[in-house]
């Protein structure tokens, strides 16, 4: 990849709805966030011992591992892409352990995974490389995303051919959808992307040209148990409005699910020392999920322990992900200890060791002013939101590698302590959900006004969702779905703004959702409900 650490254009979201004119909706819209989850599972060797293990002990029945990662997963995540940003996390945020991927080079030869078509003239085998799928665990340095070979199409405004790739589904659930695709200047900025689910189906626009050879998330949907191309599969159309003379459209691999570790780490010569670590993708640290990502091996192989290398492989990674022009920033999401410390501490990148006076601050640019915004907005929204009595710590310097400039010279970057895994009140409080959503809202809205501030824009927030949602029968075949509008801030305490509109979604099951029918600023709407069958109904404040 080709990278700048200086100003850089604005350049368009990597996938976009299709029926946006090339602009997905949202403030972020056009931003890029490099999140990282902190710690997971790390092979560890010693003089006297060998073995998987997290990088932080189990305190008060939280492991901050997977505290903070289910925190970003769950909750800060959503809160990002539904405001439009383009998010690329240091770890795997699919907490579903199955796992499918389906190559081009499989065709109809590996039914345990799924099938790949081609439906109608002009597919051609590309000379750049693609996904390659690896007999058992990926070795040092073997990168599953260029060890093969890719697809292409000419793109054209007329289209009339598509490669489609359908998932055998091992068990009914929520899947995030990511894809990989061999990028050059002569890919097409729009390709038409199509993913049909359990609830109806997607169309996007992915741009070709950026971030190739890795997996881009389309987003995560409800899928069937089995195999079902009209409510189960990915397709990218080869029509393209914006794509100029002799552009492709390549074809690659798609991904359902986030699976198990795959990585071997030691020989795997005793129960506790496995050579793959067996637990889900999500808990593992970025060393791995880098590899598995595409990156060379430089980016996560950098120092002689895993553990170290985890450390810098989120920055290297942020670094080497991050393409020439896009605006981007890096956020990484921790907790603290000892016993019995107490409250919320920010830190930029500093040359001493922590806690540091803030003014020795000598990360990339404006790393400082994004640090005062994320540990402001979380002060204040918990403060006023959750706990009154929360304490504020700072906001300091230290030679934090994931901070470091020279692993990552590219972007803005900050980390926040959010409070004290090892201080058991504290921790049980971390564990809360509430909290755990209350912070993840501060830290994306503190992205937002960082970013306003910027730009000198006015911020504009997510609303809170509708309340007093409720639905009564009209007779035997229609019924009323209304509700309340959401609270909205009355001068920054802890919401959002006011709601605009609202989409109402349906579904058969309460877990397959539509697309959704967008109603405009009503509150109340009368829809088909035939007696006698089930209907489920979900309402979004936009």
């Amino acid at each position: 990849r080709v990278s700048d650490a200086g100003p850089a254009p604005r350049l368009m979201p990597v996938v976009v709805p299709a029926d946006a004119n090339g602009a997905r909706g949202g403030f972020l819209s056009g931003r890029h966030v490099y999140l990282s989850q902190g710690h997971g599972w790390t092979w560890t060797e010693t003089s006297s011992w060998q073995g998987w293990r997290t990088q932080r002990g189990n305190n008060w029945g939280a492991v901050e591992d997977f505290l903070n990662a289910e925190a970003i997963d769950q909750y800060l995540l959503a809160y990002l892409e539904r405001a439009g940003a383009t998010v690329w996390p240091m770890r795997e945020v699919d907490m579903n352990p199955h796992m499918v991927i389906i190559d081009d080079g499989d065709g109809a030869q590996n039914p345990s995974q799924g099938r790949y078509e081609e439906l109608g003239e002009g597919f051609q085998d590309s000379t750049a490389p693609g996904f390659q799928r690896m007999e058992g665990p990926l070795e040092a340095g073997e990168n599953p995303l260029t060890a093969g070979g890719s697809r292409v199409h000419y793109a054209s405004p007329l289209g009339g051919a598509y490669a489609r790739w359908i998932p055998q589904i091992p068990a009914a659930g929520r899947y995030r959808v990511t894809i990989s695709w061999a990028a050059s200047d002569n890919r097409t900025p729009d390709a038409h992307v199509i993913v049909r689910h359990a609830g109806g189906e997607r169309h996007l626009r992915v741009d070709q040209r950026r971030h190739g050879n890795t997996w881009v998330s389309l987003g995560t949907y409800a899928f069937l148990l089995g195999s079902d191309p009209e409510r189960g599969a990915v397709e990218i159309h080869t029509d393209s409005e914006a794509a100029p003379g002799d552009s492709y459209v390549s074809l690659d691999a798609v991904r359902f699910g986030g699976g198990r570790g795959l990585v071997r780490r030691g020989e795997g010569t005793a129960a506790s020392d496995t050579p793959t670590s067996e637990r889900p993708r999500y808990e593992e640290s970025c060393r791995y999920a880098a590899q598995f990502n595409g990156a060379p091996e430089s980016v996560y192989d950098y120092r002689d322990a895993d553990g170290s290398d985890d450390v810098v492989a989120r920055s290297r990674y942020a670094a080497w992900q991050h393409e020439s022009g896009e605006d981007a920033i890096y956020v990484s999401w921790h907790t603290n200890a000892p016993a019995p410390g107490r409250g919320t501490s920010s830190y930029v990148y500093g040359p001493n060791g922590p806690p540091s006076p803030f003014s020795e601050f000598s990360g990339a640019p404006d790393g400082d002013l994004l640090a005062q915004f994320l540990h402001q907005e979380i002060l204040n929204d918990i403060a006023n939101g959750y706990d009154a009595s929360w304490k504020d710590r700072g906001l300091h310097s230290a030679w934090f590698g994931e901070l470091n400039p020279e692993h990552n010279p590219e972007m803005p970057a900050a980390l926040i302590e959010v409070g004290f895994h090892d201080t058991e009140d504290e921790c049980l409080q971390l564990q809360d959900p509430k909290l755990r959503n209350l912070v993840a809202r501060a830290f994306y809205q503190g992205i937002a006004r960082y970013f306003a501030s910027r730009d000198g824009q006015e911020v504009r927030l997510l609303p809170e969702p509708p309340r007093a949602v409720r639905v009564e029968a009209l007779g035997s075949e229609r019924a009323r779905l209304s509700w309340l509008p959401p609270a909205a801030d009355d001068g920054g305490a802890v919401f959002g703004d006011a709601a605009s509109g609202f989409i109402v979604y349906r579904s058969v099951d309460g877990q397959a959702f539509d697309e959704g029918t967008p109603v405009g600023g009503v509150t109340s709407v009368e829809l088909d409900a035939p007696f006698g069958k089930v209907h489920y109904f979900r309402v979004t404040a936009v």
